[in-house]
This record gives structure tokens, sequence and C-alpha cells, in this order.
């Protein structure tokens, strides 16, 4: 019971001498404080530009641009070399079903699943 007592009267007293804090005036900054304290700021001259900050943005436009004119050489390569391809509609109904020989198109041929694994025992 002795410690919440003492407990409690530090508590009572920190919270007076809080208040007491509390209720003093404001004290006044002294005269031309401000002017005193940037005056005390050292001028220092800029630091130069690195030549390393100034090269990397045209780098980048550079390679950007390369970029685009390996992409657009993809892109129209085959317009380039076989010239232009009729529409699709004159071309009438041509799928590749109908270009593949007879042998690719027989599905008879093929080799299921089942004709090569064994056979699954529970």
């Amino acid at each position: 019971m002795r410690v919440n007592r003492t407990q409690q009267r530090e508590s009572q007293s920190l919270a007076a001498l809080e208040a007491a804090l509390r209720g003093l005036p404001q004290p006044r900054p002294p005269e031309n404080l401000e002017a005193k304290l940037l005056a005390g700021i050292p001028r220092i001259a800029p630091a130069p530009v690195s030549r390393t900050r100034a090269w990397w943005p045209l780098a980048a436009g550079l390679g950007v641009a390369a970029v685009a004119l390996v992409l657009a050489a993809i892109l129209f390569w085959g317009d380039l070399v076989d010239g232009p391809q009729p529409a699709p509609s004159a071309l009438g109904d041509v799928s590749l079903r109908h270009m593949l020989p007879d042998e690719v198109r027989d599905h008879s041929k093929e080799t299921k699943p089942c004709d090569v694994l064994p056979p699954l025992r529970g």
C-alpha cells in the first residue's frame, strides 16, 4: 500500500510542477534574432554539375530510339521481302487443313497415350 501512495504523491507533484511550468509567461525572443541566425550561415558556392548526370538522359533516349527501330524493322520486314499480301476476303475459305497433305490430316495414324502407357492397376 505504501508503494501506491508514494506513486500517487509523485504523480500529483509532477502534475503540479507541469501545471506551474505551463503557467509561466512565454519569454520574448531577442531583437534581430532571425537576422543574426541568417548571418551565421556560411555562404557556399553551388556544387558544379557533374558530367555523369548530363549524359544519361541522352543515352536513354538513344536506347529507346534504337529499340523502336529494331521493332519497326521486325514488324515490317515481311512486307518488305514478300511484298503486299492480298486481302483475306479475296482468298476465300483457305485454312491450314486444306493446305496440308492427306498424310498429315489422317488422324487414325496418331499415337494415342492409352496405347503407349501401361494400364493402371488399383
